[in-house]
């Protein structure tokens, strides 16, 4: 077994350039208040604010957007907006909501994190250089990981300040996946990095054929990594060792999705698979007529993956992905369950859906045309959250 003491903290690099770097990187966090709809932001006099004449503001005043009615069908209320810093015709890049806030990364490397029980700003500030390319975020203990392609930045959920940074020693090209105390990326170059949060440096690579540009999948204390040209790999964290090499015939589109113990992946080589954490190939194959690209959702011990042309198929991964059932008057991803039926988002039409899990037929369905983002948390009767392309944040809560 790996033991690995934990530190306490950890000095920032300290040769002159790296220290010149971290000051300009670290910039200027701007602590901010909002209020909820209708209400204005306060910056403390920071020359970041929204001006009367910026997007933000204008979008402060466009509360009456919400199409109440459609949120109703799909089983909630509206709770807050909220309205994220974004930069001069900034656009959204990433959205998560996490037990701690709800994120939003603009393409010019604003972050900003809004109160979940209000909407308000509880701070908002530049992250490197507008022209840097980051890859996502995640959070653990208390802190905000923000990955940039060569950099993670360690920032404090309630202020934003950078705690720590740690180079990568790699070019990374995934978002990271915690499994304490490493965190884990795939490589443009192929390889699996696992960066040790202890000691900042590598603990251990493996490399693979192919680009990785889906996100790692953490199952147990495992993760599961696929490539671009079909290299699969499940590898124990705690001893370094792969338990699991093999193949499929093509990349990703989404990323794969994982139980207890075990693996699934739609790929653009038209199959849906199963893996088990151990052996040399997968444990079922389903095949499809069309490469699949909708991020695939394992909820309630069901697989559901939106199939081109057959409509949303819910399947029964311990059965050999037997389907239990095919709506094809739904499309998208399952984002979870509202009062027992499932919601499912389509990015492409901007339309969710309501759906009766059982049967899959759709209940209802609502076009929100000024929604790119939609998430639920938790998945099962937890509130919704969507993010407009240029930050706007709503939060509605099920309905009675």
């Amino acid at each position: 077994m790996l033991t690995i003491m934990r530190r306490s903290t950890r000095p920032l690099p300290s040769p002159p350039t790296r220290l010149l770097t971290a000051g300009l990187l670290t910039f200027v966090s701007i602590v901010l208040t909002g209020c909820q709809t209708g209400g204005t932001v306060s910056t403390s006099g920071s020359s970041n604010a929204p001006s009367p004449g910026s997007s933000a503001s204008t979008l402060q005043q466009a509360t009456d957007t919400v199409d109440h009615a459609a949120y109703a069908a799909l089983g909630y209320r509206l709770n807050w907006r909220g309205y994220a810093l974004m930069g001069k015709r900034g656009r959204v890049r990433f959205f998560n909501v996490f037990d701690d806030g709800v994120v939003v990364h603009s393409d010019s490397n604003i972050v900003t994190l809004l109160q979940p029980s209000t909407g308000a700003i509880r701070w908002s500030r530049q992250i490197g250089q507008s022209i840097d390319h980051f890859v996502g975020e995640t959070t653990h203990n208390g802190q905000l990981f923000v990955a940039s392609d060569n950099e993670l930045f360690m920032l404090d959920l309630n202020t934003g300040e950078t705690q720590d940074k740690d180079d990568l020693a790699l070019v990374v090209s995934t978002p990271p996946t915690v499994i304490d105390p490493l965190v884990i990326f795939g490589a443009g170059n192929g390889q699996t990095l696992a960066h040790n949060l202890e000691t900042g440096f590598k603990l251990w690579a493996y490399q693979l054929q192919g680009a990785i540009i889906a996100r790692p999948v953490r199952i147990g204390e495992s993760v599961g990594v696929v490539s671009q040209t079909g290299d699969v790999i499940i590898i124990d964290t705690v001893s370094g060792s792969a338990t699991l090499r093999a193949r499929i015939f093509g990349g990703l589109a989404s990323d794969p999705v994982a139980g207890d113990d075990a693996m699934y992946v739609a790929s653009l080589d038209q199959s849906i698979y199963g893996f088990a954490t151990q052996g040399d190939s997968w444990e079922w194959r389903v095949r499809t007529d069309h490469p699949l690209t909708e991020q695939p959702t394992l909820l309630n011990g069901v697989l559901y993956v939106g199939i081109p042309g057959e409509g949303l198929a819910a399947l029964d991964p311990s059965a050999s992905g037997d389907r239990i059932w095919t709506s094809p008057d739904a499309a998208g991803s399952v984002v979870g369950m509202q009062g027992g039926d499932l919601v499912v988002w389509s990015r492409k039409t901007t339309t969710a859906f309501r759906v009766d899990p059982d049967t899959g037929d759709v209940i209802s369905r609502a076009t929100l045309p000024d929604v790119e983002r939609m998430q639920i948390r938790p998945a099962v009767d937890g509130d919704l959250y969507t993010a407009s392309p240029t930050g706007v944040v709503s939060k509605f809560t099920p309905r009675s």
